[in-house]
C-alpha cells in the first residue's frame, strides 16, 4: 500500500447534511455498542476533508449526575493515543534539527545504563528495541508515585526481551525513554514540549496530562465490583508516563490532532508524515506494521488506515485515519476493554462506502 499524504487544495463539499442517513447508522451502532460493552459514557467525532460531520456524546459522564456527554468539552483519558502526540513532537525535532532518530538514546542520556545491545530512537518508538512493556516495578492497580530516580534504577536491572530488529514488543517503557530523551533535549518537562510543538499549534485547547486534577468536564471513571458500577477515586499515573499514555482530552481535540497528520504542512511536512506512518521492518524484512507512533494496515473491509489506539484504567481509545477518503474517525469512552474490536471498523465502512459513490 502506497503512501501517500493530503495537501491542502479544494474537494467537492459535503454539509453534515448530506452524511445525514451515515450518522444514523453511527448513532445506532453507538448504543449498541454501548449497551453490549455496559459503557458508562462514550464520545464520538467523525470528519471527512477536515470538517466535522459527525460529533454526539453517549450515556453520562457521571452516573449517579447524569452528566451530559459534549464532544467539545467532555474529556475522556486517551490513554495510548498519546503516542501519536509523541510522534508529532519526535517529528517536529527531526525537522528542527534536534533529534537524529538514528541515534541511540545513550547519545542523550548519559545516565541510562547499557544493555548488552544498543537501539535507535527509530526503533524505541517502533516497540522493535527489545523492551519490556512497562518496568517491572512499576503498579497500576494502586496508586502509584514511581519517579524518575525509581525509573533509571529499575531500568538497570530489567532485561532486554530480545535483540533488537528481531522482534516486534510493544513497550510502554520505551516512550518513557523518549520522554527523557525529548526533556533533555529541550530543557523542558514533556507537557510543556507538547503544548508548545503540538496543542498550542493545533489549538487543542481541551488536552492536558492526566495528574490528577479533574473539574467538571472530565468524565468519572468506574469500575466494576459485582457488576456494579463504583467510582474509580484513585489517581494512579505518574510523571514518567505522559510520552507513553495517560493525557485527558475530548473527541473533539483529537479529531483536530488526527487531521495534523493527515493534511502535510498543518504541523509536519509531507515526507515527515510518510516517514512516522509507514511500517518499520525487522531484520528479516517483515513489516510490524508500525511506524514511529503509528499503527498502520488494512481493516477487516479491506480499506487502509493508520492510527492507534488505548486501555487503560477505566478507558478505552480509538482514532483511525482514512487518507483515501479523507476521514478521521474517534472514539472515546471510560471504560477498559477486555478484547480487541471492530467498533470502529464498522463505523468507518459506511462513510467510506458513501463517499465512494
Amino acid at each position: 500500500m502506497k503512501l501517500f499524504i493530503l495537501l491542502l487544495f479544494p474537494f467537492a463539499v459535503f454539509s453534515q447534511t448530506n452524511f445525514q442517513k451515515i450518522n444514523e447508522k453511527t448513532r445506532e451502532l453507538a448504543i449498541k455498542y454501548l449497551k453490549k460493552e455496559d459503557i458508562p459514557a462514550m464520545s464520538i467525532c467523525v470528519s471527512y476533508n477536515d470538517s466535522i460531520v459527525f460529533s454526539e456524546g453517549f450515556g453520562f459522564a457521571d452516573l449517579e449526575k447524569r452528566t451530559e456527554v459534549i464532544p467539545s468539552k467532555t474529556k475522556f483519558e486517551i490513554a495510548s493515543i498519546t503516542k501519536m502526540i509523541t510522534a508529532v513532537v519526535l517529528g517536529k525535532m527531526h525537522e528542527e534539527g534536534t533529534i537524529n532518530w538514528n541515534h541511540s538514546p545513550y547519545f542523550y542520556l548519559d545516565s541510562l545504563s547499557k544493555k548488552p545491545y544498543d537501539f535507535t530512537i527509530k526503533q524505541v518508538a517502533g516497540h522493535i528495541a527489545g523492551l519490556i512493556r512497562n518496568p517491572s516495578e512499576e503498579d497500576w492497580t494502586k496508586k502509584n508515585n514511581y519517579s524518575k530516580k525509581e525509573f533509571y534504577r529499575v531500568f538497570q536491572k530489567d532485561d532486554l526481551l530480545f535483540k533488537p530488529l528481531t522482534k516486534f514488543s510493544y513497550s510502554n517503557y520505551g516512550y518513557v525513554i523518549l520522554s527523557f530523551v525529548i526533556e533533555k533535549i529541550k530543557n523542558k518537562n514533556i507537557y510543556e514540549v507538547q503544548k508548545e510543538l503540538v496543542f498550542d499549534p493545533l489549538q487543542m485547547k481541551n488536552t492536558f496530562i492526566n495528574d490528577g486534577n479533574y473539574d467538571e468536564n472530565t468524565v468519572s471513571f468506574y469500575k466494576d465490583i459485582n457488576n456494579i458500577k463504583v467510582k474509580f477515586t484513585d489517581y494512579v499515573y505518574n510523571d514518567t508516563s505522559y510520552s507513553s499514555g495517560c493525557h485527558l482530552s475530548t473527541s473533539e481535540d483529537i479529531i483536530k490532532l488526527g487531521n495534523a497528520f493527515l493534511f502535510a504542512n498543518r504541523l509536519l511536512k509531507q515526507e515527515t508524515l510518510i516517514e512516522l506512518i509507514k511500517s518499520q521492518k525487522l531484520i528479516d524484512g517483515t513489516k510490524t506494521n508500525y511506524g514511529i507512533g503509528i499503527i498502520s494496515g488494512k481493516d477487516q473491509f479491506g480499506n487502509f488506515y493508520f492510527g492507534h489506539g488505548g486501555n487503560a484504567i477505566s478507558a478505552r481509545s480509538e482514532v483511525k485515519i482514512y487518507p483515501s477518503s479523507k476521514l478521521v474517525i474517534v472514539m472515546l469512552a471510560n471504560k477498559s476493554k477486555v478484547d480487541e474490536d471492530d467498533f470502529l471498523e464498522k463505523i468507518a465502512k459506511h462513510y467510506v462506502e458513501f463517499l465512494k459513490h
